[in-house]
């Protein structure tokens, strides 16, 4: 919401997918836009290329900004992931 309220968020995606943390295949999110990727966990924006390289990042599911917050909206609507994932929910 930030991104939109600059007027930044055209072209930024809400990902949903995997990464790999610690040897463990785990459920994700991060934004992509104008080749970069903002991971809000570790607080850090880095080429994609990069990311993917280091996270073994796959994405599963790509939201638009409107799509996001619809589906925020929704009652009863978790932090995601929003889709079935191969990655687990695991707390760390």
């Amino acid at each position: 919401m930030d991104l939109h309220d600059m007027g930044q968020s055209n072209g930024v995606e809400l990902v949903h997918g995997t990464v790999t943390l610690y040897g463990v295949l785990i459920a994700h999110a991060w934004l992509e836009g104008h080749s970069e990727v903002y991971d809000a966990v570790e607080d850090v924006t880095m080429p994609i290329a990069q990311y993917v390289a280091k996270h073994e990042a796959v994405a599963e599911r790509r939201y638009t900004l409107m799509e996001a917050c619809r589906i925020v909206g929704e009652p009863g609507t978790t932090f995601g992931p929003w889709h079935p994932t191969a990655g687990r929910m695991r707390d760390f």
